[in-house]
């Protein structure tokens, strides 16, 4: 019995696009449950989680009183929903639906993609005591689901001192509380028993509006591999194993193309020293309604978005030139970050010698320059850049899990 949930007792699930499908699957020729495989993957190194929704109400009055007649919900709350994990190799955004091999595809591509929703699963074990990534019984658990997710903003964080994070925020149709039943249990060819948990997705029907009601559209949970080899039952569950990268500070290289109006040296030799940057690439979106449905059918991506790169760093040299020349030379700027492998073989100067992930952005415009100096302290300098982000251009992930 629980009489709180902590961290350990959680586990955040992803499943497959569209939302409205089935999230099990038959495998090995047989219609036993037994070989049915669960379509939810584990997000690795997730470090928090929040979520909130929203009623929007109209406020109904008369001719013939002051008072409200009626304050009625007419669609359907929205709901947000967000996380943070450790950026590592580009596993978890390959799970989230983003393009993560970004050498010939933008990062967004495919988020204009109408059937681009996804559901949501946070999965709570029944006991304080349990640890959810060691779960083999799965029957009993809270499960706290989001149906029809679409992403909203992607953004990623980093600082001298601490690991990369990346964090992802979504606006979903549904929220839904349930607890899994127990429908078999198995055997694997290891001896471990486990048994199989089972319930119903979030997810909406957007062509009519009703929600998720028969067996067909269930989900399970079961431990194991995600499914690749699917002979034995340890490769049908939802846990995405295989080594996992994490990126130290240390091992991260940026390059950036000169100013041309002066001000903080970005490139070259004895170049500022960066301190932290922030990378935000936003999804605007527009809800759409129709007749016969209090739920949104689509939440149509609308492109270009504005992207943006902000970074701290301790000056030490300036470039010469003068502010008026963002009128007539006002060029773009590329960026390039790169996480390196920490598992790679040292190169001759030290560092890894291979990369774990790449992130580029292109035709950046400056936004911004602030310059702050205080006793006792070195100068420090904040810039800003905006970018045009879409499906096609704007900012590319390249990651080894790729």
């Amino acid at each position: 019995m629980r009489n709180r949930i902590s961290y350990q007792n959680i586990g955040l699930l992803v499943g497959p696009t569209p939302a409205f499908q089935s999230h099990s699957g038959q495998h090995a020729g047989s219609p036993s449950q037994k070989f049915a495989s669960s379509k939810l993957k584990k997000l690795n190194l997730v470090q928090n989680a929040s979520f909130n929704f929203n009623v929007a109400r109209t406020e109904i009055q008369q001719i013939g009183g002051q008072s409200l007649t009626e304050r009625k919900a007419v669609v359907s709350p929205d709901v947000s929903v967000g996380f943070s994990y450790i950026l590592s190799d580009g596993r978890n955004e390959d799970m989230l639906g983003f393009c993560h091999s970004g050498e010939n595809s933008a990062f967004l591509s495919g988020q204009q993609n109408p059937t681009g929703d996804r559901n949501l699963f946070f999965v709570v074990t029944d006991d304080t005591s349990e640890e959810f990534n060691r779960q083999e019984d799965f029957q009993n658990h809270n499960v706290l689901s989001f149906g029809n997710c679409f992403p909203i903003n992607y953004s990623i964080q980093s600082s001298v001192g601490s690991v990369a994070t990346a964090s992802v925020e979504y606006l979903a149709s549904n929220v839904k509380f349930d607890t899994t039943s127990g429908t078999m249990s198995y055997t694997d060819s290891d001896g471990n028993v486990g048994i199989i948990g089972s319930g119903l997705i979030p997810a909406v029907n957007p062509a009519n509006g009703q929600l998720a009601s028969t067996p067909e559209f269930g989900y399970i949970l079961r431990s194991g591999d995600v499914a690749s080899d699917v002979s034995d039952e340890k490769n049908l569950g939802s846990t995405n194993s295989g080594d996992i990268h994490y990126l130290r500070p240390g091992d991260m290289e940026m390059s950036f193309s000169e100013s041309n109006i002066g001000g903080i040296k970005l490139s070259g030799s004895n170049r500022m020293h960066i301190q932290d940057i922030s990378i935000d690439v936003p999804i605007n979106r527009t809800d759409l309604y129709g007749f016969g449905s209090k739920y949104v059918f689509d939440r149509r991506a609308n492109f270009p978005g504005l992207g943006s790169v902000s970074f701290t760093a301790i000056a030490n040299n300036f470039t010469d030139g003068t502010t008026d020349t963002i009128f007539s030379e006002d060029q773009t700027y590329n960026f390039t970050v790169t996480f390196l492998d920490p598992t790679s073989p040292l190169n001759a100067n030290g560092l890894p010698s291979n990369k774990a992930i790449e992130l580029e952005i292109s035709k950046a415009r400056c936004q911004s320059q602030s310059f702050s100096q205080n006793i006792g302290d070195n100068m420090e300098v904040t810039a800003a850049f905006t970018f045009e982000c879409s499906h096609v251009t704007g900012f590319k992930f390249s990651g080894i899990a790729s």
